[in-house]
């Protein structure tokens, strides 16, 4: 009878966990390792903004291209644009990422030139402007056209 007594309160005294140290014990875990996913999340979300910055400037490049396309393809004219005068063009809007950029060309006469009465030189000054909700990236351009 003395067994069944002792082995009866060796019982009572190891008791499970309780659902209060199981929670002390992940939130500790968790206190503990978000410092080891905060870096590496903050330098994904850098590398995002990084890559959409590259992104915008190489649209900024493709739609300077544009612009010179239509210089060459004679679509805007000459006499549309003088020193005094300068043109704004809207080109189609683009996006890139999640994010819908505007893009508008103020195109400007920067110095201009008559070479033997027949030739005459201007030198262009591209300002590209890309528009989203809060940001705007700017880019400036030059080109000599001649006519």
């Amino acid at each position: 009878m003395k067994n069944k007594t002792i082995h009866s309160t060796s019982r009572k005294c190891k008791r499970p966990f309780i659902l209060l140290e199981v929670l002390i014990a992940l939130a500790l875990i968790s206190l503990f390792a978000l410092p080891l996913v905060r870096a590496p999340l903050e330098t994904i979300h850098e590398e995002t903004k990084a890559l959409c910055k590259l992104e915008v400037e190489r649209n900024a490049d493709l739609a300077f291209a544009e612009i010179k396309e239509l210089f060459y393809k004679q679509a805007i004219p000459w006499d549309s644009f003088s020193k005094e005068r300068p043109i704004s063009y809207s080109l189609s809007p683009q996006t890139i990422g999640t994010r819908t950029f505007e893009r508008t060309a103020h195109i400007y006469v920067s110095y201009e030139k008559e070479i033997e009465g027949e030739l005459t030189l201007r030198q262009l000054r591209v300002m590209m402007n890309f528009a989203s909700s809060g940001l705007i990236e700017n880019f400036k351009y030059k080109m000599v056209i001649a006519r």
